[in-house]
C-alpha cells in the first residue's frame, strides 16, 4: 500500500505529528486513547480523503525548515542544536536522531535542554511549534 496507509496503520506516528504541529498538546490527552481513536477514524476514512490528509501533512512538514532556520538564527543555536531541531521537525525522535548521527542519547538530550533554554520553552513539542510559527512571522 501507499504512504497514506502507512500513516493510517501507525496512529502513534500521527499522534506525534499532531503534537509536533501543535494540533494536540502533549499533555492534553492520553496518547494511547488518541492512537486508538485515530485507528478507528482512519479505518473508516475514504481513501481519497486519507491521501489528501497525508499529502497535506507531508507538505506542512516540508515547510518546516524555514521556520527551523529562522528560530536557529534568532536563538543563536549551535550547529548541533540546529541539526537536532531540524530532525525533530522532520518527525524524528531523540533516539532516532541519536542513532542517525551516531550520538549518545545523553548528548542529544543535552542539546535539547540547551534548545529549550535558548528558546525559553519547557517542552520539546513547544520548541517544534515555535519553529513552525517562525515561518509565519
Amino acid at each position: 500500500m501507499g504512504m497514506h496507509r502507512e500513516f493510517a496503520n501507525s496512529p502513534e506516528e500521527l499522534v506525534r505529528l499532531l503534537t509536533e504541529l501543535g494540533v494536540v498538546g502533549a499533555d492534553q490527552l492520553d496518547e494511547a486513547r488518541i492512537a486508538n481513536r485515530l485507528r478507528e477514524v482512519f479505518a473508516q476514512m475514504p481513501e481519497d480523503v486519507l491521501q489528501d490528509l497525508t499529502q497535506r501533512a507531508h507538505e506542512v512538514l516540508q515547510e518546516k525548515p524555514s521556520g527551523v532556520n529562522a528560530l536557529a538564527s534568532r536563538c543563536q543555536l549551535t550547529r548541533a542544536e540546529h541539526l537536532l531541531l531540524n530532525s525533530l521537525c522532520e518527525g524524528l525522535s531523540i533516539s532516532e536522531h541519536a542513532q542517525k548521527y551516531d550520538l549518545s542519547k545523553h548528548t542529544v538530550r543535552t542539546h535539547m535542554q540547551r534548545i529549550r533554554e535558548k528558546t525559553g520553552v519547557k517542552r520539546q513539542a513547544e520548541v517544534v511549534r515555535l519553529a513552525l510559527q517562525q515561518q509565519d512571522d
